[in-house]
């Protein structure tokens, strides 16, 4: 695009694109993962609107890699704030972000409101509304209260109890839109006792899918078949979930030696989330009635997804089952996941699932921009997830908001809800 400007006024440019993959990949700026990045060879930049990259090797989803959400979502970085930074992790910019998005920030409190001011030399047009009020709630009790007194005009990442509470109330209207996420059991075969596939399959066989969702989702989520959900275009709706097979549970305990009650898993969760807590009660009851144990072990979300350098529970692998909620790119690229050479620290595989023949299929699906060959392997790479099941996979979910009556214009699309922030307004020109 051309005319496009960072919100100081300076021009964004092809420059830019090439500085942050160098920055990605410079060893010295601390990133989780470099997936896809390090499919580039070199990137040129023959004018100030174009960039050229040289693969190593195909990788379709390089695009959306580079400039859409993906499995790894850097954001493109402004070379001339940050060109002379030696390390990215320790610099101003990352308490005072300059973007080239409609909002840019004017203050933020940290753990009280982020205020935003209107980019009013956004390419796609100044926007409607003069600023927008981010508040850190930590109490979903009081999101309610502030939406039912129009404290509040949208709530975003609303825990599915509360959806269900707010919705149908006078002016209150939710939005559930279909996203690429899943909620999973993740098993962490490198423990002995999950190594062991016979063993996976009886904890998932343990597990009423429809019943968690009935109980935990209230209608806002879906049974899940793998980790690819109806938002992707390589979902495959043929493929049928995992059965609650209590008898065939039992079953494969025995045959994998264990008696009935000898089975004993920590399952790490992240605390502070009432949804993710009613879920692992739920999970702890069902797997309690074939004589499965589950110990509850809350983690701090900034601890549980750490890192492996700063202490992460899932990174360091020091768990032995976790309840984790994925959000995936707009690419069906899921080899993060299940690479052997993603797990951590080269990825976010925190399973340490490892398979031969995983590894084929996701180079064939990774080898080709023709859509037809590309979902002929991840039909084929659910079916092994199925098989081996790394992870129980629970539920697909959606992203739940809730808008008062003021807000117009809102219109999520699974990626992100503030795409066309620019044409929010509130009705009768009322502006916080």
């Amino acid at each position: 695009r051309h005319g496009v400007l960072w919100q100081d006024g300076a021009p964004f440019t092809s420059a830019d694109v090439a500085f942050t993959w160098r920055a990605i990949m410079d060893g010295a700026n601390p990133v989780l993962s470099r997936q896809g990045y390090d499919e580039v060879a070199s990137i040129e930049t023959p004018d100030a609107h174009t960039v050229v990259l040289h693969m190593r090797r195909l990788f379709p989803p390089i695009v959306e890699t580079f400039f859409s959400e993906s499995a790894t979502p850097y954001r493109i970085l402004p070379k001339h704030l940050l060109s002379r930074s030696s390390n990215l992790g320790e610099v101003a910019f990352n308490a005072a972000p300059v973007g080239t998005g409609p909002f840019r920030l004017a203050s933020w409190r940290r753990g009280d409101e982020i205020v935003l001011s209107a980019n009013r030399s956004y390419f796609r047009g100044a926007p409607r509304v003069a600023r927008i009020i981010l508040y850190v709630v930590s109490n979903p009790q009081t999101t309610v209260a502030m939406m039912r007194t129009s404290a509040a005009d949208l709530a975003v990442e609303v825990p599915p109890l509360f959806y269900h509470l707010m919705v149908g109330e006078p002016g209150i209207v939710g939005y559930q839109a279909m996203a690429p996420a899943w909620v999973e059991l993740a098993f962490n075969t490198s423990r002995p006792v999950l190594r062991d596939v016979r063993v996976r399959r009886a904890l998932s066989f343990a597990i009423d899918r429809a019943a968690l969702i009935r109980g935990t989702a209230f209608g806002t989520a879906r049974v899940a078949r793998g980790d690819l959900t109806p938002f992707s275009w390589a979902f495959d709706p043929r493929l049928r979930p995992v059965a609650y097979d209590p008898a065939r549970s039992e079953s494969l305990q025995r045959a994998a030696g264990w008696s009935r009650g000898m089975l004993t898993f920590e399952l790490a969760y992240s605390a502070g989330s009432a949804s993710s807590l009613a879920l692992a009660e739920e999970l702890q009851q069902q797997l309690r009635a074939v004589g499965v144990e589950l110990r509850l072990k809350p983690y701090a979300a900034a601890q549980l997804f750490a890192a492996a350098g700063d202490g992460g529970v899932l990174a360091r692998g020091t768990f032995d089952t976790a309840l984790i909620t994925w959000t995936d790119g707009a690419d069906p690229d899921d080899s993060a996941l299940w690479l052997c050479s993603t797990i951590p620290p080269g990825g976010d595989n925190v399973t340490r699932y490892c398979s031969k023949r995983m590894e084929s299929l996701q180079q064939v699906a990774l080898s080709s921009f023709d859509r037809a060959v590309r979902k002929r392997a991840y039909d084929e790479i659910e079916q092994l997830l199925l098989r081996d099941q790394p992870a129980a996979f629970l539920a697909d979910t959606s992203m739940l908001y809730v808008l008062g009556p003021r807000l117009r214009g809102f219109a999520p699309n699974g990626i992100s809800e503030g795409w066309n922030a620019q044409a929010w307004s509130l009705r009768r020109g009322m502006y916080r």
